[in-house]
């Protein structure tokens, strides 16, 4: 194997020789409870599940996440994954090349359930395999954002997916270092999809399924070295005629070297209060807090000023799409205001267009700052204008679901889980869905996962959130 090609056996040597620490373990649980509370809540959205659960399956009419004997290994890593993206609440990675690594979790839950059925061995999965897998998972996923951000502009955060799930999943379907790398070869030659699809004027609802899609794509892989004898493309970077290199961008640096996994997991964002984009989250919040103290009907102007990664968030146009518009604080800040929370409820047309809506939306303006000095990668400063003619002004940095809030955004994270499991699920089931999302048991995890299935099913077709 060519030494640029090597990237491939320090993914497969990493994936099989890492091990969390008990303080990781205890994070990876955290971030699968906030994945799958969320995929509950959005599972009692018929749009949701419009875009999610297979057309003709049988399950369509409930929010539920499994369907045994309907959903297959793919169609199920699909349609949890796009549950966990769909009202852009789940957890995020932003020091780099932005990527959501609970994306990965759903080919993770569906290579468990297609391993205790592939597998010769008589014991089933543990949980506590599946959270040694999740948090494999990410540690890729957050080193691979810091490895592609730099001269490969053409990466997507969900080839990021793609590539963890692979690796990750060959291990959990019992595959040795041969398979890992076959499966990881084959991830990369599927390329990224562009990212026109995340851009504001060209955001479409891509924007939800895609990490789903390519957890979907990373396990097709998976199961096709580990149980179809797939060879492991062993030129995937380096041939300079087809392989990576042939695409004109310096693969020659790719190195996978991981020091210290927990201390990158440490730095997990979570998002606490909004499901929005996260670039928006600090300066909204506090807008929020202000507005607690200070009635927004007295504000005659809010000026955001920030950085680049802020301008694109910022987009004037007259008519935002429905699939852009948890992506625009022009949106976003008068939906907090006049409504009292940011939520994919208040996106239609009818509360956008309220008058109300349009005079607050007059009254917000972006500033952007390039030659300040910037100690935070999303630092920001808001400065809200009164009708009195006083002007107060903020500057913010870390949101509250940054990890050096500690164990405050575990409290925060609590009240989140809650609400999520009330919109999602029968309130006789919150506690049970809770215990179980809690992972205080080291049990067979289909067993488990069927049980959470079997408490997530809510309602029938007459009973539909928009």
């Amino acid at each position: 194997m060519n030494t640029t090609d090597q990237f491939l056996k320090e993914i497969a040597e990493f994936t099989i020789c890492y091990k969390p620490g008990e303080d990781t373990k205890r994070l990876v649980k955290l971030a699968v409870k906030d994945a799958l509370c969320v995929a509950l809540m959005a599972g009692d959205y018929k749009s949701a599940r419009q875009v999610a659960l297979p057309i003709l399956d049988g399950n369509g009419l409930f929010p539920m996440i499994h369907s045994v004997g309907k959903t297959n290994h793919l169609s199920g890593s699909f349609g949890l994954g796009t549950l966990i993206s769909w009202a852009n609440y789940n957890d995020v990675y932003v020091d780099h090349l932005k990527v959501h690594p609970s994306e990965v979790i759903s080919s993770i839950v569906y290579a468990v359930l297609s391993g205790d059925e592939l597998r010769l061995s008589m014991s089933k999965i543990t949980t506590e395999i599946f959270i040694d897998a999740v948090a494999k998972a990410y540690a890729i996923c957050m080193k691979l954002s810091n490895l592609f951000v730099s001269n490969k502009k053409f990466v997507d955060g969900s080839y990021i997916i793609k590539i963890a799930s692979a690796s990750v999943n060959a291990w959990v379907l019992g595959g040795n270092e041969n398979h890992i790398c076959s499966a990881v070869s084959h991830a990369m030659a599927d390329l990224a999809p562009l990212k026109l699809y995340k851009l504001p004027y060209h955001m479409t609802h891509r924007n939800i399924w895609s990490g789903a899609d390519s957890g979907s794509r990373g396990l097709f892989h998976a199961v096709n070295a580990v149980y179809r004898g797939e060879a492991c493309l062993d030129q995937i970077i380096s041939n300079k005629n087809y392989g990576l290199l042939s695409l004109g961008i310096d693969w020659n640096d790719l190195k996978f070297e991981l020091s210290n996994p927990d201390q990158l997991l440490s730095q997990l964002e979570f998002k606490i209060d909004f499901g929005c984009a996260i670039e928006c989250h600090n300066f909204i919040e506090k807008v929020a807090e202000v507005s607690q103290s200070i009635p927004y009907d007295t504000f005659s102007k809010i000026t955001i000023v920030g950085q680049s990664q802020h301008v694109p968030f910022f987009d004037d146009s007259s008519f935002i799409p429905s699939s852009e518009r948890l992506h625009n604080a022009r949106i976003l800040l008068p939906m907090l205001l006049l409504y009292g929370k940011i939520h994919i409820d208040y996106t239609e047309d009818s509360f956008i267009n309220a008058p109300a809506f349009k005079t607050l939306q007059r009254k917000i303006e972006f500033e952007h700052n390039k030659s300040a000095h910037w100690d935070h990668p999303l630092e920001a400063k808001v400065i809200i204008e009164l009708d009195n003619g006083q002007t107060e002004t903020y500057e913010v940095s870390s949101h509250k679901g940054h990890p050096e809030h500690g164990e405050k955004r575990i409290d925060n994270l609590s009240l989140k889980w809650q609400s999520c499991l009330k919109t999602g699920c029968s309130a006789q089931h919150i506690l049970s869905i809770d215990a179980l999302l809690s992972f205080k048991e080291n049990e067979a995890f289909s067993t488990w996962y069927q049980n959470l299935c079997q408490l997530s099913i809510r309602h029938s077709q007459d009973y539909d959130k928009v």
